[in-house]
């Protein structure tokens, strides 16, 4: 409907004015930007062209609209590195010109510019300037900056944005007592059905999950999508990404095939408005990939990701985060397979790329570090694989909580290891610690929670083979019968 309702203005204003009008050019980038949402933006790429050739001309440097057709040209670049690249040059130029005309520089040009920067997969560097853009919002220093701005969602939403770069690189906790003060501007302000305040909500449910409260934040996410699906119908993007951020939560509560029915409905729902390299359509097919992968089925997840990822790549270029984390998984499904000699390089390469983009620290890295000890221990590298579990564990006990179920699936890998080198007492020690983690955070039932079961009495077994009069057995055998009747 906007798209519908930009199209017909500029149609009336290009009747009674001509291209150079300013008022043509405001209803150009508006159809660029609804076409963007949709996905479409490179139906108009040559008009956005020509709209900020003629702003650069003809409008004052003081002028929002001569920004706005600055931004809209830079969006209209394609999604890759050369593209991210030429985009900072075109918010260099913005603010350059700001500087040289002695008036306060854009904030928009500073939200593009790190949104830019973390497609290229420099998240510190986007973190800095979003950390600064969220600094002079807050102040209220807002002198010279134009009045949408100053009155309109724009500044809350830049704000998220800063709240979403401190959890992408790790610092979880700031990034939810950030995302909760927002919340409550938010909702003082727009109200809590406001479209602003419902990302806000999906964002900050996001986090909770990343945090482990993961009942937390599914309720919020189902309320969230039932409210889009009511505000803005099923096929908008902001349904879509909040029917892949609740299907998330489920995989990640143990409830696969509800999981798998949302990953279904919000790819059919894409693939209808959005292209196949669009960034949101290819992180729900990476997902659900993911999910495929948790219900061990493995062969049709190795589809899946091998499918999504030379898009990816052509789109992003190898070093993006979503490139990286797609690879990973790829290998996670050869490990699922077997094909372990295959999988080893692509857990080094992954961990190696996940640290230099996200940080030593970054639960990303350290989920990584344990992956490559799992996959170590794999191919026979026993000692390579308890190094590198042990370094796992000591970055997660210095960043999570001490309960955070990350930490048991860790201390599984870590015992499974310790099994493997005959070092029976530590293994148990390590795999009861992290069936009662898992236990506390998913449930008895949960799959997670059964492996690390398993595990420990395969465990016991080989440690009651070496040890017949150690009472091993029989401590086996107790542990057995917690599992469920299939085994």
């Amino acid at each position: 409907d906007g798209l519908q309702a930009s199209q017909r203005a500029k149609a009336i204003l290009l009747a009674e004015h001509g291209r150079e009008d300013p008022l043509v050019l405001e209803a150009v980038t508006i159809e660029f930007e609804a076409l963007q949402q949709l996905g479409r933006g490179e139906e108009l790429t040559a008009e956005i062209a020509a709209a900020w050739a003629t702003a650069q001309a003809a409008l004052n440097r003081a002028d929002p609209l001569r920004s706005s057709c600055g931004l809209a040209y830079a969006e209209s670049f394609p999604e890759s590195t050369e593209g991210y690249e030429q985009q900072l040059g075109i918010h260099d130029t913005l603010d350059r010109e700001a500087d040289e005309a002695g008036i306060a520089r854009d904030l928009r040009v500073a939200d593009a510019r790190a949104a830019a920067l973390e497609s290229l997969g420099r998240l510190e560097q986007a973190l800095e300037v979003r950390r600064s853009l969220a600094a002079t919002i807050e102040s209220g220093d807002l002198a010279g900056v134009n009045e949408p701005l100053r009155r309109g969602t724009s500044r809350f939403m830049m704000r998220l944005g800063f709240v979403n770069s401190l959890s992408d690189l790790g610092d979880v906790e700031e990034a939810i007592t950030e995302c909760e003060r927002l919340l409550a501007e938010m909702a003082a302000e727009l109200g809590r059905d406001h479209p602003s305040t419902l990302i806000a909500q999906g964002d900050y449910a996001v986090l909770l999950g990343i945090a482990g409260r993961l009942e937390e934040a599914a309720a919020i996410e189902e309320e969230v999508l039932a409210k889009r699906r009511s505000l803005l119908g099923e096929r908008h993007p902001g349904t879509i990404r909040a029917m892949q951020n609740l299907a998330i939560r489920k995989r990640r509560l143990g409830l696969l095939a509800d999981s798998e029915a949302l990953y279904r409905e919000a790819l059919t729902f894409a693939a209808e408005v959005m292209s196949s390299t669009d960034p949101e359509r290819m992180t729900i097919e990476v997902n659900f990939g993911a999910l495929l992968q948790s219900a061990a089925r493995s062969d049709e997840a190795l589809a899946m990701l091998e499918g999504v990822y030379p898009r990816i790549v052509a789109t992003h270029g190898e070093a993006h985060p979503m490139a990286v984390t797609t690879r990973r998984n790829v290998g996670v499904v050869l490990n699922d397979l077997g094909r372990f000699e295959e999988a080893l390089p692509i857990f080094e390469e992954g961990l190696l790329a996940t640290e230099r983009n996200n940080g030593p620290d970054a639960l990303t890295t350290i989920v990584a570090m344990a992956n490559l000890g799992g996959v170590y221990r794999s191919v026979g590298r026993l000692d390579d694989s308890l190094a590198t579990l042990d370094e796992t564990l000591v970055r997660a006990r210095r960043t999570l909580p001490a309960d955070h179920w990350n930490i048991g699936v860790f201390l599984m890998y870590r015992g499974r290891t310790l099994t493997e080198m005959g070092r029976f007492a530590g293994a148990a020690e390590n795999l009861e610690e992290a069936a009662t983690l898992l236990e506390a955070e998913f449930g008895p039932q949960h799959r997670r929670s059964i492996e690390a079961r398993r595990g420990l009495i395969e465990n016991l077994e080989r440690w009651h083979a070496e040890d017949p009069q150690g009472g091993h057995d029989a401590d086996a055998a107790r542990w057995r019968s917690t599992l469920p009747a299939d085994g």
